[in-house]
């Protein structure tokens, strides 16, 4: 654009005296007639060009002024979306009311605490403010958006947990089947045995699949310490023989 009206003073000053100092393809586009001659040109007053030259020059500043506006506030958008909110930051509404804590980010979700509920968003719903991150909705409104996360968690779970079903870990591997359910524990039965665990320490994943939460050396450790106790208990009944 620069380039372009550069030449198109260089054609206003120089084509009344000396057209050859101007390439007739600089000079149709903006000053040639319909029959595409320059006599148009040459017969009009210097002042009317010169108009037409700065009207293009002022367009190009304002392009200008605009583009680079763009650019800053990408770049601090970017700047902000890089960095992002940090953990133990706490999250405001827009009108500066407390909603909740970050305890953790990972993967593009937060797990944020409100006092009442602890659960997860993602990191993209949270905004840059005066004082911190915010979120667009209150902390009545994100609680009862957990409570119901919440309901419907159990519900899954509840469903999912039944004698027969196969139990994954969280890294999902299938590590055994329930065995037995009775009330708020199930027997979830390893290769290498039966352990009782207590309903909340289940759960079901994306895929609707029944997970256990226990880490699957936890649950050795307390595989083999049920062992443990049990050979130690029919050492002491028979009298230590």
């Amino acid at each position: 654009m620069i380039d372009r009206i550069a030449v198109d003073i260089i054609c206003l000053i120089y084509i009344p005296t000396d057209p050859g100092r101007c390439p007739e393809r600089h000079i149709r586009p903006l000053f040639a007639g319909p029959s595409g001659a320059t006599d148009r040109f040459l017969g009009d007053t210097p002042i009317a060009a010169l108009q037409e030259v700065a009207i293009n020059k002022e367009s190009s500043m304002k392009f200008k002024t605009a583009l680079t506006a763009a650019a800053a506030l990408t770049l601090a958008t970017a700047a902000y979306a890089q960095v992002g909110p940090e953990v133990g930051a706490t999250i405001y509404t827009a009108d500066g009311a407390e909603v909740a804590t970050i305890e953790s980010l990972q993967n593009g979700v937060a797990v944020v605490n409100t006092g009442s509920h602890t659960g997860s968003i993602p990191a993209n719903v949270l905004g840059e403010g005066p004082d911190g991150p915010v979120i667009s909705v209150t902390k009545a409104q994100l609680d009862q958006l957990f409570a119901d996360q919440e309901a419907q968690a159990i519900a899954a779970r509840d469903a999912a947990l039944i004698t027969g079903a196969t139990v994954m870990s969280t890294d999902n591997v299938e590590i055994g089947t329930i065995t037995e359910v009775n009330g708020d524990t199930a027997i979830l039965t390893l290769a290498d045995g039966p352990l009782t665990l207590a309903r909340d320490q289940f759960a079901t994943n994306q895929t609707g699949a029944l997970v256990v939460l226990v880490p699957q050396a936890d649950l050795m450790a307390a595989l083999n310490g049920a062992a443990t106790a049990e050979v130690d208990a029919e050492v002491e009944a028979s009298g230590g023989q």
